[in-house]
């Protein structure tokens, strides 16, 4: 799996979304367009800087977001590494035998043009978001 999955982004979680794209414009990222995630539930921004990783701004939508439980421990923080995949559907597998528990997906990601995502979770690394490429 190491030589298929590729780092992609790291996604930060806020409940104040303006605020934060204007901390990471200050740092010089420039913000990408806001995707409105029905599926997630999610308002979501990248910001990018050449040289620089991928950021993903995500505010929760309301209390039906799984994503909102994560406001509640960290407040505002990093919350996930993702990576792309070659092959998905492999990749969801071997993330499953290194007994990462799938928590969300595989769902159509409006963000990424309607490819799959699929978020998995464990007590060593957290939560990891796999992109289809």
């Amino acid at each position: 799996m190491a030589d298929t999955l590729v780092f992609h982004h790291v996604g930060v979680i806020t409940d104040e979304l303006d605020a934060a794209v204007e901390f990471y414009r200050g740092l010089g990222y420039a913000p990408g367009p806001t995707y409105a995630d029905d599926v997630q539930k999610l308002t979501i921004i990248f910001v990018e800087k050449a040289g620089s990783p991928l950021i993903e701004l995500i505010r929760p939508l309301g209390d039906e977001s799984p994503a909102r439980d994560w406001i509640g421990r960290i407040t505002a923080g990093a919350y996930h590494t993702a990576y792309t995949a070659r092959d998905f559907d492999a990749a969801v597998g071997e993330m499953k035998k290194k007994r990462m528990k799938k928590v969300l997906g595989p769902v159509p990601a409006v963000a990424f043009g309607g490819k799959r995502v699929a978020f998995f979770w464990n007590t060593a690394v957290g939560l990891v978001e796999l992109v289809e490429s």
